[in-house]
């Protein structure tokens, strides 16, 4: 008959004891979850972050317990109504399809944002930063557009609209033409949608200078909304600096 240590024996008992107390413990709800955190996705069983969904892109929102915004609902005559989410508003693409704009200085609020293969990593904190010093200027407009230049892998440029001067901010100004065109899909489509746009723009006799990106909704409410638009402005090269 072997002697067991009684460190040995009272090491089993706790661990029997701990077993059936977790046992015993219900498994408590996620409460609160920012979109994109792999230990809370993983806690949750949501799996890993799709492209796109890291800080929520531009508006560093969260997910709360029973506050899910709602989808699509249906008319009385079956076809389906856009309830706003309360978060970003529905978005009509054909404001912004086929499109062409020009701008002369027109002014925005810039900064830098870290990415990792073009998911942002800390947009909504560059976002709420710079829109509180925006507020404090009041030169937040009306319907204010966000453009992105996805210029690396591990970064982009952002361009917030401002109305005027915001002191503490990075200022800069966009000028030149624009065509622009409403694309909706998955947002690893951006590089075809790159594409696309190019050629647009080609058959038109000109040529692309740069391309930005305008994504119209974050990826929460995109899902919500059952479609993700986002606009693309392809800036015409000058044709004056082509010949020079």
């Amino acid at each position: 008959m072997s002697v067991v240590d009684p460190r040995t024996r009272r090491q089993r008992q706790y661990n029997a004891r701990t077993v059936r107390q977790r046992r015993a413990i219900p498994a408590q709800p996620l409460r609160q979850a920012r979109i994109g955190c792999g230990k809370v996705r993983r806690q949750a069983g949501l799996g890993a972050p799709q492209l796109g969904t890291i800080d929520a892109v531009a508006h560093g929102m969260t997910i709360t317990e029973h506050q899910v915004p709602p989808g699509p609902s249906a008319q009385a005559g079956g076809a389906p109504t856009i309830q706003p989410t309360g978060c970003c508003p529905p978005f009509d693409p054909s404001s912004w399809h086929e499109g062409e704009v020009t701008w002369k200085d027109k002014p925005f609020v810039t900064d830098r944002v870290h990415s990792f293969l073009h998911v942002p990593l800390d947009m909504g904190r560059k976002f709420a930063l710079n829109q509180k010093l925006i507020d404090a200027a009041g030169a937040a407009p009306v319907q204010p557009l966000t453009l992105s230049d996805e210029n690396s892998l591990w970064g982009a440029d952002i361009y917030m609209e401002v109305t005027g001067p915001v002191p503490g901010a990075r200022m800069t100004h966009l000028s030149g033409t624009f065509v622009t065109k409403v694309f909706e899909g998955a947002f690893h489509e951006v590089g075809e949608w790159a594409t696309k746009m190019r050629k647009l723009v080609a058959e038109t006799g000109r040529r692309t200078d740069k391309i930005y990106f305008y994504y119209t909704t974050c990826p929460r409410c995109a899902k919500a909304y059952g479609k993700n638009y986002v606009v693309l402005f392809a800036k015409v090269a000058d044709p004056t600096a082509a010949q020079a």
